[in-house]
């Protein structure tokens, strides 16, 4: 069941949007200010998120934007049309329904979105085991749950499930994350390592393995 982020405010409205995509088999989860779409963003993205800007105010429009901007999920806007010169500032507002919305053009904004969001996440999706990495999105999960990484752990991660087996010395991790005219040395790498092995495995997950002597590489699962 494909999953959509409903950002809106006003609760009258949301309850009818709401009910509009539940019967359409989406399962739906409702932000109602910046502080609940930042928190759902944190834990996992969905595959669509709809903005209802009726409702939203000229001040509040960038704390609640920004971040959805940031997720890089294709997004759909609901909005009056008097608001639409507001789709030419915005970055990453993929579609738009104009308000009053009828529920089939919803329907089939929606279906059209998570359809293309889905494709594309298929073609840039590295999974192994229980480990998924979207590349597109910049998200790792393992059992579902998102993993939050620096952006050179994430390199890191994204270098080895791309060659499971493969091993990397130190120094070539250094120059292929790092670059050439990095001076931090090895040692660098080593403490990385250490740290993306402490957001990535426990008990029931071991991803990486150290070769002595020579560097790193990812498990086949």
């Amino acid at each position: 069941m494909s999953e959509i982020l409903l950002v809106s405010l006003l609760k009258e409205n949301t309850e009818s949007i709401c009910k509009t995509l539940e019967l359409g088999g989406f399962q739906v989860n409702v932000a109602s200010n910046s502080i609940m779409v930042n928190d759902i963003l944190q834990k996992s993205l969905p595959d669509l998120i709809v903005v209802n800007f009726e409702g939203i105010e000229e001040h509040r429009r960038d704390e609640i934007i920004q971040p959805i901007i940031n997720s890089n999920v294709s997004t759909i806007a609901i909005i009056p049309e008097k608001d639409l010169y507001l789709m030419e500032r915005i970055n990453g507002i993929s579609d738009f329904v104009i308000t009053p919305v009828r529920s089939n053009e919803l329907m089939l904004r929606i279906s059209l979105g998570v359809r293309r969001s889905t494709e594309n996440d298929n073609s840039d999706v590295i999974s192994l085991g229980d480990l998924v990495i979207n590349q597109s999105r910049y998200e790792v999960t393992i059992s579902d749950i998102r993993i939050m990484l620096t952006f050179k752990e994430y390199e890191l991660l994204r270098l080895f499930a791309s060659s499971p087996g493969t091993v990397f010395t130190r120094e070539q991790l250094l120059s292929k994350i790092w670059g050439y005219d990095y001076f931090g040395g090895t040692r660098t790498v080593d403490v990385h390592i250490r740290r993306l092995r402490s957001k990535i495995e426990d008990a029931n997950h071991t991803f990486i393995e150290t070769v002595w002597n020579v560097g790193y590489r990812f498990l086949r699962t």
